[in-house]
């Protein structure tokens, strides 16, 4: 999931160092296993643009890497609780019980992860979920962390169909497909026919993207999203 090329190493006392490879390629790190003591880093960049971090405290290599990187803000409470997830078959109504399971054993319960789309990245099933905001309510009576109450997630990745949905339509309109529609199989919906990945790094583009969520997702309550499949295929520029 597009996961930084970084290491820290700590040797004897706690001495640290680190090192972070600028790409989002794919690479490989050898420490120490072809001859002992070297490094050997192998990627596919013509120039490889890296940081090294002398530390010397393992603290320290992170507040160094993360003075590059950026520095995320402290998420919500109930994002670093304990989470549930659920496969792709749960309706609704199951949903509802496992939480409800959760409660009756008196087992913390920050948020539930929700993958199961008709398409992802647009509307709910309305079969296995006839009322989202039912649910969501329902789900957030459960006592979570810090008395919030349990909140429902939502699995999100940039795939969409291309056209007959709301949000396909008002991309295509949106000229959000520079590309071409990119199917690749396996990914997101895109395992099924007419179905590729939008350009949405393009602000046109969030825009929509932003809109179709603010009215279908968080209208209803929807506390977050896990974002997939966002460091694009070979393909995909």
């Amino acid at each position: 999931m597009a996961a930084a090329q970084f290491y820290v190493s700590v040797q004897g006392k706690g001495v640290a160092h680190g090192f972070l490879l600028n790409t989002g390629r794919y690479s490989m790190f050898d420490l120490g296993n072809a001859t002992k003591d070297e490094i050997r880093i192998h990627s596919p960049e013509k120039v490889m643009d890296y940081f090294l971090f002398v530390g010397p405290s393992p603290a320290a290599v992170i507040a160094q890497m993360t003075s590059i990187s950026g520095r995320p803000p402290l998420p919500p409470a109930w994002a670093l609780g304990f989470k549930y997830h659920t496969k792709n078959s749960m309706p609704q109504s199951f949903i509802e019980g496992i939480v409800a399971n959760f409660s009756a054993h008196k087992v913390p319960l920050a948020h539930v992860v929700i993958e199961n789309y008709l398409n992802s990245g647009e509307d709910l099933d309305p079969e296995a979920f006839p009322d989202p905001a039912a649910m969501v309510k329902t789900v957030g009576a459960v006592p979570a962390v810090l008395d919030q109450g349990c909140k429902v997630v939502l699995w999100l990745d940039p795939h969409v169909h291309r056209t007959g949905t709301t949000l396909g339509d008002a991309l295509v309109a949106g000229n959000c497909t520079s590309d071409g529609w990119q199917d690749s199989g396996g990914c997101g919906c895109s395992a099924h026919a007419g179905c590729g990945q939008s350009d949405v790094w393009v602000e046109r583009c969030e825009k929509i993207w932003q809109a179709h969520v603010d009215k279908e997702f968080l209208s209803a309550g929807v506390a977050g999203f896990k974002l997939d499949q966002d460091d694009g295929d070979a393909d995909v520029k």
